[in-house]
């Protein structure tokens, strides 16, 4: 019983400390942030918050985790909540959460796809599958538009050059994905497109050009499956 308790403890600190460096990464940028900054915020000596953290790097990786697996969490339920629906409104959908969960999270979102940390060196091994496992969202609704045959990447007309196409397929041999070349065309093109929107929006450089920048994200969603040949 006294292990579990102290378990527990010791996962709420944890979780305490995440939390307080989100806001100061939200109040001053990832850049900025100090293990001895959060430990001074939560009354804790310097050396007691190494207990938790071995380093400033050990927890902007348990940030950037955490960041990965609430975005993909909320494709997700997004998806599932659609599960019996067109997979063009699945899609809609997603991309539409996608936005919603940047704008909901900038600071997160800006340590996930923003400026590299200087001096941080993400773990791949810890990363990349986290990663993998958010835009898979995308990737196995095109997998559905594909098998239903409402899938069309270009890549008959316009094929990827030979350089891409064998990169991609040591990629996709080496991390097991069972994955078409055009379902991952296709996935890139949709998180491009998301993603180059989504920060043009954050950094508020879309707005005095656009204003409505939720209506422009998603007239280009629309667009896009459009081109893709998802949406009808």
């Amino acid at each position: 019983m006294k292990q579990e308790r102290r378990a527990r403890q010791h996962a709420a600190i944890r979780d305490e400390i995440k939390d307080t460096a989100r806001a100061h990464m939200a109040r001053d940028g990832a850049a900025a942030l100090s293990l001895r900054a959060v430990a001074s915020e939560m009354g804790l000596s310097s050396a007691a918050i190494y207990y938790y953290y071995a380093n400033r790097d050990a927890l902007i990786t348990a940030l950037i985790v955490d960041a990965y697996r609430g975005l993909g969490a909320s494709l997700r339920a997004e998806g599932e909540r659609l599960a019996g629906a067109d997979v063009a409104e699945r899609l809609l959908a997603t991309m539409r959460a996608y936005r919603a969960w940047a704008v909901a999270h900038p600071a997160e979102y800006a340590l996930l796809f923003g400026t590299p940390i200087p001096g941080y060196v993400g773990p791949a091994d810890v990363t990349a599958p986290e990663a993998r496992a958010t835009l898979a969202v995308f990737g196995e609704l095109f997998g559905v538009a594909a098998a239903q045959g409402r899938l069309d990447a270009g890549l008959d007309r316009q094929p990827v050059p030979a350089s891409i196409a064998e990169h991609a397929a040591t990629w996709i041999h080496d991390t097991g994905q069972q994955i078409p070349l055009s379902v991952l065309i296709a996935t890139l093109r949709c998180w491009a497109i998301g993603h180059g929107l989504v920060g043009l929006e954050l950094d508020s450089h879309l707005q005095p050009i656009i204003g409505d920048a939720a209506a422009l994200y998603e007239h280009e969603a629309r667009a896009l499956l459009r081109g893709l040949g998802v949406l009808r």
